[in-house]
């Protein structure tokens, strides 16, 4: 009798520019879930499927998953991928014809699966927006890319067994744009444990001292932040704080703020590491975060988190939360400059005792952990390949 082969569960990473990436805070939770979940199936006598990882970047990426591999006694086989033609794009093509043999259960974790293979496959979309971009305009580039990303969503979704997304406003628009509604489930991703062991918020003075973070993506609408920020009229004496990591972004945006003669009231940061991301957010008066559309908008919660009110976009913010953090939300119009000024003002009025920061900030940190996410990918996993997927434990979590 041939003896039955070892199961073998894929996560395929992605590829990904900056460790600092919210795509690959997210790729790395789903890793530490799955190890998590492969220790308690030893730990109980189960057996044991082989984790084979398969990501794209430099040596940085290795280094923090060699590091996270150290706390797990699991078999992994790892799989560095190469870059086509120095074109993470191209690359990121050229991966979903990628072929792993053997294996049982892929998980694309950062909007791209492999799609040949015949294993059962999990897509985590965490926003169609690449596709069906909200900001308007643009020129050849991001028509291209629009086109680009629109073939690898239709490539890729009718093929797959589920689909993750991360916010309830996802599943709206792969209903909306794709068809796709009924392989959909919300699965919102926890907060990393540096917002979650943060100090609660203390009553202070803040200063009136603003927060935003920039990226070369037309929808983060940095621009016309800065144009509303221009039009105030106490811009001389609020300031603004930038996290850019692109020094491409950076230069843009020191020229447009010293041509709006609020270059002495905004200054920028770059490589912020993550664990001192809470004391950054506890120097602020508030987050600004107009974007178009999100995925899941991680820097909201995790100001949120800290008890630090946020200025974003109308219909930004997820459902649930919503009773719980509304005193801490200003919802503006942000495709309006006229909407942004108001929303500034508002925000910069707005006045919080310790409780309702207090009550926002426990909200946020019970909702998004990293133990309710692990029930909910086991709920997916379970309905996309049940045979590996018995136990009822995942993660540590019954």
């Amino acid at each position: 009798m041939k003896p039955k082969r070892r199961p073998i569960i894929h996560l395929y990473l992605g590829r990904h520019q900056t460790t600092a990436s919210g795509l690959w805070v997210y790729a790395k939770t789903i890793l530490r879930i799955m190890l998590g979940y492969l220790e308690s199936l030893k730990r109980e006598g189960h057996k044991v499927p082989l984790l084979q990882v398969s990501y794209g970047g430099g040596e940085e990426f290795h280094t923090e998953l060699t590091s996270l591999f150290s706390n797990f006694h699991v078999d992994i086989e790892l799989y560095p991928l190469p870059l086509s033609l120095k074109s993470r794009r191209l690359s990121m093509f050229m991966d979903t014809f990628r072929s792993f043999p053997g294996v049982d259960l892929i998980h694309g974790t950062s909007n791209f699966v492999p799609f040949i293979m015949r294993a059962r496959r999990v897509l985590t979309l965490h926003d169609v927006l690449q596709a069906f971009s909200p900001a308007p305009g643009g020129g050849l580039y991001v028509v291209m890319r629009r086109i680009y990303y629109r073939f690898m969503l239709w490539l890729q979704v009718k093929s797959v067994h589920s689909i993750i997304t991360d916010h309830d406003m996802g599943r709206l628009q792969l209903e909306e744009y794709l068809g796709v509604a009924k392989k959909v489930r919300v699965v919102y991703p926890p907060l990393d444990k540096a917002y979650l062991e943060a100090p609660l918020p203390k009553e202070s003075n803040r200063p009136k001292t603003f927060l935003a973070f920039a990226t070369k993506d037309p929808r983060k609408n940095i621009d016309n932040l800065l144009f509303a920020f221009a039009a105030l009229p106490l811009k001389r004496e609020w300031k603004l704080k930038i996290v850019s990591n692109s020094d491409e972004m950076t230069t843009h945006l020191r020229e447009l703020t010293a041509s709006l003669l609020i270059d002495q009231s905004v200054s920028f940061i770059k490589n912020v590491p993550q664990w001192e991301m809470p004391l950054l957010y506890e120097s602020v008066w508030a987050l600004l975060f107009p974007s178009l559309g999100e995925g899941f908008g991680y820097p909201i919660y995790e100001a949120l988190s800290q008890g630090v009110p946020v200025l974003c976009a109308k219909g930004i913010a997820i459902g649930p939360l919503r009773k719980f953090i509304e005193p801490m939300l200003i919802e503006c119009d942000s495709l309006t400059g006229k909407g942004l000024v108001e929303g500034l003002l508002r925000i910069g009025k707005l006045e919080l005792n310790l409780n309702e920061r207090t009550l926002a900030a426990e909200a946020v940190r019970m909702a998004l952990n990293e133990d309710l996410m692990a029930l909910e990918l086991l709920k997916v996993y379970r309905k996309a390949a049940p045979e590996l997927f018995e136990s009822r434990i995942i993660g540590g979590v019954n």
